[in-house]
């Protein structure tokens, strides 16, 4: 940990926080070699979302970026098609972008209903409150609801939902 010697004797030890999340998924974005730009349809898809969606309206006039990832990554065991981060203040200054989304280019290239589902589920991670600070959002039930409502079973889904769901009536609660 750093240390300041005072001027007026003794010194100050100043702990340094670890990574946070964000700032491991920004440094995952760094090897532009495995990014580039999405074309205009996905754009124009975030914007035709976030123009009809209630859940996104929030989200009207916050310049987003996305990107489209060549590799497979996955994530506590399951294949990652998409991911939502915070712009970097790099990414800000150089891209005018407060949110990046980051698709999976072979899930892209798949069904078109799907690729509006999962960026419809990724721009729901994607916050600003009353004050205009960006924030990411986790999965809750909202969200998965809110895309099930929408757009069905799309990625198979369901069942786990209801399994987890199911878990709260067993023997979880104070009574």
């Amino acid at each position: 940990m750093p240390r300041i010697e005072l001027p007026f004797g003794g010194d100050l030890t100043i702990p340094v926080p670890p990574p946070q999340e964000e700032e491991r998924a920004a440094a995952d974005l760094q090897d532009t070699r495995d990014y580039y730009l999405a074309d205009q349809e996905a754009h124009d898809l975030a914007d035709k979302l976030i123009f009809s969606c209630f859940e996104l309206v929030h989200l009207r006039n916050v310049p987003i970026r996305i990107l489209m990832r060549r590799p497979e990554r996955s994530s506590k065991g399951r294949l990652t098609m998409g991911s939502a981060h915070k712009a970097s203040p790099r990414d800000q200054a150089l891209h005018g972008c407060t949110f990046v989304i980051v698709l999976w280019e072979k899930f892209w290239k798949g069904e078109p209903r799907k690729h509006e589902a999962l960026l419809f589920h990724e721009l729901c991670h994607c916050w600003v409150d009353e004050e205009g600070k960006a924030k990411l959002v986790g999965h809750d039930i909202e969200e998965h609801y809110a895309v099930i409502r929408r757009y069905g079973d799309w990625q198979g889904e369901v069942e786990d939902v209801a399994r987890q769901l199911s878990l709260f009536g067993k023997g979880g609660s104070d009574e």
